[in-house]
């Protein structure tokens, strides 16, 4: 509630009954409701039902591990997620791999910062969101060969009068075969092609 204004020139500036009538709304408000009002709704029964929450098992915490003593250590040492959650006694600790299985970490365990693991995805979305600048390659041959793995996308064009072969199958006059890597992250394996008796003509990007 503010001050009382007791400026009163035909009732002018005068606030006495603005809060008055406030007053009166608070109180039809507190002796209208089946319970009492806030801040004392938190009774004893919501407190319990909190606890017994928590002793369910609601409350837990999860954590990123390393497990040094682990299949791949030290070059490559598996990460689990470390959850605990708590029993009404104390915590049960669980540990689960990428797939979600559960697992018995060899240790020692290091527990990973979660700031690194914030910058990291910071990091992976911001090269997911800058520009990149792809070459493109073009050749033509009539002989056998293979387009070499790691190109984003490669097209293949039968341009002369006879069969070739892609990958084993037949490649007609006039055919074009298209492999593009679907995800910003993935490559192309090796592309098999022969083009003895015909011309092939063969555009890649890296």
């Amino acid at each position: 509630m503010s001050i009382g204004n007791l400026k009163d020139q035909g009732n002018k500036g005068n606030n006495f009954p603005f809060q008055l009538a406030v007053l009166q709304l608070l109180d039809s408000i507190s002796t209208g409701t089946s319970s009492p009002c806030c801040p004392t709704a938190a009774t004893e029964a919501t407190l319990q039902q909190v606890l017994s929450a928590i002793q369910g098992g609601s409350l837990f915490f999860n954590n990123l591990v390393i497990d040094q003593g682990g299949a791949g250590c030290p070059a490559n040492c598996p990460t689990y997620s470390e959850v605990s959650v708590w029993n009404g006694t104390g915590f049960t600790i669980t540990y689960y791999d990428a797939n979600g299985a559960v697992v018995v970490p060899v240790g020692p365990l290091v527990y990973v910062n979660p700031q690194y693991v914030l910058n990291d995805i910071l990091l992976q979305v911001t090269s997911i969101n800058t520009p990149t600048v792809r070459t493109p390659a073009m050749f033509r041959t009539s002989a056998a060969g293979a387009v070499t793995a790691g190109k984003r996308s490669v097209s293949i064009r039968n341009a002369g009068a006879a069969n070739g072969t892609v990958l084993g199958a037949n490649l007609l006059p006039g055919e074009v075969v298209n492999f593009d890597a679907a995800s910003l992250k993935d490559t192309l394996g090796a592309i098999t092609y022969n083009g003895t008796g015909t011309d092939l003509l063969i555009i890649t990007i890296v």
